[in-house]
């Protein structure tokens, strides 16, 4: 692929796993490539294991010094506004790439630049495999365990759910260049998410049917595969008593509206859905028969039986 291909390496607290994750970037099956890293304030030896690799391999891997981001989100949109690159990967500190991710990622993009053209915002992703602590796999798929259908790829779709998981993710520059022109990145919940959303609206999302990592699961994941069935009820259970199940409701309800507000503004005045999208920001000015109403016609919650209350707080 012609063109500077840059990784994306957000660290924070991750020496544990960092240097096998760095091991499977340099074992990758091509290499034209460069990593960039940030660390963001960590009190382990990530950054000395960033510095010591950086040491072994001159200009493969760049250690990006900036303040404190506070969140992987935040962590990765300063690494996308700092680097300037063609394509951009998104790698997570903790899991392993498999060996041909990049090359079956940048052959699948270049199918799409080719069709499309390299200044549509582009965006391509595959699947996973889930590993424990120690790296070895449990499940073949992370869509399959998780539930999530690659097809379902519509503005109205992502909105429900995102599909892909960034560190499976390639994108051009376009769709960078047009993703970072967010006017509040606190109206957007994850990168990754918004970048979706942001290739739906405005460009093409490509779908690569093959695992391209291991997902590592170790407990301290930031978002990670779910709990064992009696570990997820007892979780729910607690929640419900709580009150805390409402009030997560609740908020990702308004992070929907949010982040429909800030693809509003990205979209010129007649693109198919720009008006959904200021309708879904404005309704919770409407009334609640009316919300309800829009939320049924639009399918804008997640479907199954466990979902099917949420109904009554939209």
């Amino acid at each position: 692929m012609k063109g500077e291909t840059a990784i994306l390496l957000a660290v924070r607290n991750g020496g544990r796993f960092l240097g096998e994750q760095l091991d499977s970037l340099l074992a990758q099956t091509v290499q034209d490539f460069t990593i960039w890293a940030h660390d963001d304030g960590s009190e382990d030896d990530s950054l000395s294991i960033l510095q010591a690799y950086a040491a072994r391999h001159p200009g493969r891997l760049r250690i990006l010094e900036g303040p404190p981001a506070g969140s992987a989100k935040a962590n990765f949109l300063y690494l996308l506004r700092q680097v300037r690159a063609d394509w951009y990967f998104f790698c997570d500190q903790d899991d392993i790439w498999l060996p041909g991710k990049v090359e079956k990622s940048r052959l699948a993009m270049e199918k799409m630049a080719d069709r499309y053209g390299a200044s549509v915002p582009l965006a391509v992703f595959g699947d996973m495999q889930i590993a424990d602590a120690e790296g070895n796999m449990r499940h073949p798929s992370y869509l399959q365990y998780m539930g999530r259908d690659h097809r379902r790829l519509s503005v109205r779709q992502l909105l429900v759910q995102n599909k892909a998981a960034g560190c499976t993710m390639l994108i051009n520059r376009a769709l960078a260049e047009k993703a970072l022109q967010v006017s509040d990145e606190d109206n957007i919940v994850m990168h990754d998410w918004w970048l979706m959303l942001t290739a739906a609206a405005c460009g093409h999302i490509g779908y690569i049917a093959a695992p391209l990592l291991l997902y590592r699961q170790h407990g301290s994941n930031q978002i990670g595969t779910g709990k064992s069935r009696a570990a997820w009820l007892a979780e729910k259970t607690g929640n419900l008593l709580t009150g805390r199940q409402l009030q997560s409701s609740r908020k990702g309800i308004l992070e929907q509206r949010q982040m429909a507000l800030e693809l509003s503004r990205l979209l010129p005045a007649d693109h198919p859905d720009r008006a959904f999208l200021c309708r879904l920001a404005d309704i919770g000015e409407c009334p609640r028969r009316e919300r309800i109403r829009f939320y049924r016609q639009n399918h804008l919650l997640p479907e199954g039986a466990r979902s099917r209350w949420k109904i009554l707080i939209v």
